[in-house]
C-alpha cells in the first residue's frame, strides 16, 4: 500500500478535515507538523519536484508580509524564507510517492 504524509498544521481547518479523510480511508499515513518540525531547504526543493504547484503557491501571502518576505522573490530565497518561517506555507500539503498537492479543494485527493 503506497505511503502518504500530510504536511499538517493541528490548528488549521483545512488541514485537520484533509488528515480526518486519510485516516478515515486508513492509510498508511505519516503526519508531520511542519511548525514543530520545520522543513530544510533540501526538504522543500524535494516536495516541489514532487508537486503539481510552484513555490509561489506554496507560501501564504497574509503570514510571508507579516514576517516580511516578498512574494515577488526568486524561488531559491523563497525556499529559504520557508525553510526559516514555516509558518509561511499554505497547508495541508499531501504527499503519496513521486505526488504531492496541496489539499486545500474538494478534489485534491485525486490528483494523488
Amino acid at each position: 500500500m503506497p505511503k502518504y504524509t500530510i504536511l499538517h498544521n493541528p490548528r488549521c481547518t483545512k488541514s485537520r478535515n484533509a488528515l480526518k479523510l486519510l485516516e478515515a480511508k486508513k492509510l498508511n499515513l505519516e503526519v508531520i507538523e511542519y511548525l514543530d518540525d520545520s522543513l530544510s531547504a533540501k526538504d522543500i526543493k524535494e516536495l516541489l519536484a514532487k508537486a503539481d504547484f510552484e513555490i509561489k503557491d506554496l507560501i501564504r501571502a497574509k503570514e510571508a508580509k507579516e514576517a516580511g518576505v516578498d512574494t515577488k522573490a526568486s524561488e531559491t530565497e523563497l525556499i529559504k524564507a520557508l525553510a526559516k518561517y514555516p509558518k509561511i506555507m499554505q497547508r495541508p500539503v499531501v504527499i503519496k510517492g513521486k505526488k504531492a498537492t496541496i489539499a486545500r479543494d474538494d478534489d485534491w485527493f485525486m490528483r494523488l
